[in-house]
């Protein structure tokens, strides 16, 4: 099913709520009938910029956020972990589509000990879940110290590595909205 008669625009909204929106368009045709417009590479570039903005910033505040979170389990504060901990993987899960450009940074930062042979016993269990699962089973803060160098270190990658990978434009967090003005509305 397509889209029926009216005016239309592309509205992307990342976590942080500044939104872009495309120039409206005027989709026409006969009573009941949809349409749908092709979407052009250079439709998405304006918010594709947007967005890598939006991920550059969000990369530089989860490399700070790892970092205090390594200090916390450095200095033994296990409990000030567990708090810094959430508020660095909310940071991390708020960047949303961009993991399918991660490459392999998103395994090394949000590996699952999934299919591991050891489980989460297995040294290539790594980054935040690896972290996890230390503070929320009562490892002591000397076993986490490793983990948390290697997620600082890797996030730090990921950041220096970001501006220079390929982006999918079609991965956007985006989605079509109908304008404001309506058929109705519309002169």
């Amino acid at each position: 099913m397509g889209l029926r008669t009216g005016t239309y625009a592309w509205r992307c909204v990342p976590t942080d709520g500044k939104a872009v929106t495309s120039r409206a368009v005027r989709v026409g045709g006969a009573a009941g009938a949809g349409a749908i417009l092709p979407v052009f590479e250079q439709d998405l570039a304006g918010p594709l910029r947007v967005y890598k903005a939006y991920v550059n910033r969000g990369l530089a505040t989860l490399v700070t956020e790892i970092r205090t979170l390594g200090d916390d389990i450095r200095t033994g504060h296990l409990e000030t972990a567990r708090t810094d901990w959430l508020t660095a993987h909310r940071t991390y899960a708020s960047l949303g589509a961009a993991y399918g450009t991660f490459e392999d940074f998103d395994q090394e930062i949000n590996g699952r000990p999934d299919g591991l042979p050891g489980g989460v016993h297995d040294k290539d269990f790594t980054g935040f879940h690896r972290i996890e699962y230390g503070l929320w089973h009562g490892r002591p803060a000397d076993e986490l110290q490793g983990p948390a160098r290697q997620l600082t270190d890797d996030a730090a990658g990921l950041r220096k590595a970001f501006p220079h990978q390929d982006f999918d434009p079609s991965d956007l967090p985006c989605a079509p909205t109908r304008s404001w003005r309506t058929p109705s509305s519309s002169s």
